[in-house]
């Protein structure tokens, strides 16, 4: 029997006492670290992709994916980035777009959206890409024409045959139909106290239609939008088109970016930052942080909104 009484503690030598603390501290710090990595939230800007007729360069576009892809994954090739981000050549990938053009067109350029087409199309077929829509319409007020064939990138509503999922209350194309999905967002601000419509609201699309306007009053009805299990478990990435924005209500901001990020949470809030530097630029109040994205990260688990959490890479081409 060892019996270790208090004076053979204080033989101990003071060095081997400090050294063995400072261990113990160490490997609580690298604990703390490995339990809170911090949320990657790349933009990537260039003034050479849109001008002021609204005009898209489509390899400028492209480039900048390839960029933003390249900081997120850490890998240079577009197989290797979108290998890095869970996408496999089985996998259907569904892009959710934003065409709602109310107050003012903000939908996704044309040229934009084949840059991730193209850009996915080095992993999977581009019969398994999907991009949808709530509506058939909605796609079509913006230019993409209706494609439900074998051959070529889908484009299809929520509307459509598939229906919605009775469980989640969500579209089939979502929660059956794809395997993987992008949330493609646009950067707009609503105001009105509804601050901006990010990545939460594009969302809104993919709900059964009496849910959707309680998007617009429910803020833990909101945050729990990307909650629901199809929508958390296949998001393989959140995408901003930034290209042509707006931040006030209905006034046109050719900002020339986009935002790449995997967290949810910390991408809107990237947005909210940027929409905000506009706005001080203009004199106009700053939006705060939304309540949905307090609920979100605190409630839910979808990510970050502290700032101190978030690894904000910015690109300027």
């Amino acid at each position: 029997m060892i019996c270790r009484t208090r004076r053979a503690f204080s033989l101990w030598p003071a060095g081997r006492l400090f050294a063995a603390a400072a261990a113990t501290l160490l490997i609580w710090a690298l604990a703390q670290g490995q339990a809170q990595p911090k949320s990657k939230v790349v933009t990537v800007r260039n003034s050479k992709v849109i001008n002021a007729r609204n005009q898209v360069d489509l390899t400028q576009a492209k480039a900048m994916l390839a960029a933003g892809l390249e900081a997120l994954t850490g890998k240079k090739e577009a197989k290797a980035a979108w290998a890095a981000l869970g996408l496999k050549p089985a996998d259907v990938v569904g892009v959710k777009v934003n065409c709602n053009n109310w107050t003012i067109t903000l939908s996704p350029p044309a040229e934009l959206l084949q840059a991730l087409t193209d850009s996915l199309a080095t992993v999977v077929s581009a019969n398994n890409i999907i991009v949808y829509e709530a509506s058939v319409a909605d796609l079509e007020s913006s230019g993409f024409k209706r494609n439900s064939s074998t051959s070529g990138v889908r484009f299809i509503g929520c509307n459509e045959g598939a229906g919605f999922d009775d469980e989640e209350r969500l579209s089939r194309i979502a929660s059956s139909t794809c395997t993987k999905l992008i949330n493609f967002a646009s950067l707009k601000c609503v105001e009105q106290g509804r601050g901006a419509s990010l990545f939460f609201k594009n969302q809104i699309g993919s709900l059964v239609e009496k849910d959707m306007p309680k998007c617009h009053g429910d803020m833990d009805f909101l945050a729990s939008t990307l909650a629901k299990p199809s929508l958390k478990s296949k998001t393989i990435l959140n995408i901003c088109n930034g290209l042509r924005g707006t931040y006030k209500r209905g006034v046109p901001w050719y900002w020339g970016g986009l935002i790449l990020g995997q967290d949810p949470v910390a991408s809107e809030w990237a947005g909210y930052q940027i929409i905000n530097e506009k706005r001080e630029q203009e004199k106009a109040a700053a939006l705060p942080v939304p309540e949905y994205l307090k609920i979100a990260e605190s409630k839910y688990g979808l990510g970050t909104c502290t700032p101190g959490h978030i690894d904000w890479v910015k690109i300027e081409r």
